[in-house]
């Protein structure tokens, strides 16, 4: 659907103004970008390494934020994992400065914007979208278009 794209453009535009990157003045940081439980080891209860630096980048500290809101997303579609898990909740009590950047909510918004649109033109999907499985980054992408995911 050519529509969603040029949707997700519109919205993307729409928030340009909370874009931290044309934003001279804020402090940049160097960022890991996917920080989930698989690039974690843990030993004794502590996290004692932190593996695969593919994406590691210079960038906002909040844009963090944007794997651990994914990952922590109910599974659509599946009841027994309807609740949410305690990560963001983890991070923000651990790591509060996650949490303290500008316009937060519209900030994260744009990046899973982006993140989407360029998820589904880098691998398209390959079936017709009503055959995709609920979790596909089709579907979420048109359901960003309304919000941003919740982090709640």
């Amino acid at each position: 659907d050519p529509r969603l794209v040029d949707e997700a453009v519109e919205r993307i535009v729409a928030l340009a103004s909370v874009d931290p990157f044309s934003n001279q003045s804020e402090d940049h940081v160097v960022i890991h970008s996917d920080p989930s439980f698989g690039n974690w080891f843990v030993e004794d209860g502590r996290i004692t390494a932190l593996l695969d630096f593919e994406w590691s980048r210079i960038g906002p500290r909040d844009l963090e934020l944007l794997t651990p809101i994914f990952v922590s997303q109910p599974v659509i579609g599946d009841p027994t994992k309807m609740s949410r898990a305690p990560y963001l909740q983890w991070l923000e009590e651990d790591y509060p400065q996650l949490f303290q950047g500008p316009d937060l909510d519209r900030r994260l918004w744009l990046y899973e914007l982006v993140f989407f649109l360029g998820s589904i033109i880098w691998w398209p999907p390959s079936h017709p979208e009503p055959s995709l499985q609920p979790g596909h980054h089709v579907h979420t992408l048109r359901r960003l278009l309304d919000g941003p995911l919740p982090r709640k």
